[in-house]
């Protein structure tokens, strides 16, 4: 059987969906160091990433440039998703 023309398939995590309901959107997962020196793995979302960069930049782009991040400040929800942003760089 066919695929329709209207599904597509991501080619990043595999998932199918109608293009008709298919979104732009990024995620980026980030392991961060809080200033007492622990370790945090938080999830950022299109809306914050947004506020720090052209979100349609290449991949590569957006991961270098989240790497060069010295100083940044967030605050984040109980399940560790970022909520709001200050960048100090």
């Amino acid at each position: 059987m066919a695929v329709p023309p209207d599904i597509v398939k991501c080619s990043n995590c595999s998932a199918k969906f109608k293009v008709s309901k298919a979104k732009e959107q990024s995620m980026a997962k980030v392991q961060i160091k809080d200033n007492n020196g622990e370790m945090h793995k938080i999830t950022m979302f299109t809306t914050i990433l947004s506020t720090l960069l052209n979100t349609a930049q290449p991949r590569e782009t957006i991961e270098e440039y989240l790497l060069s991040m010295d100083n940044i400040k967030v605050q984040i929800n109980s399940s560790n998703i970022v909520t709001a942003v200050d960048n100090d760089d």
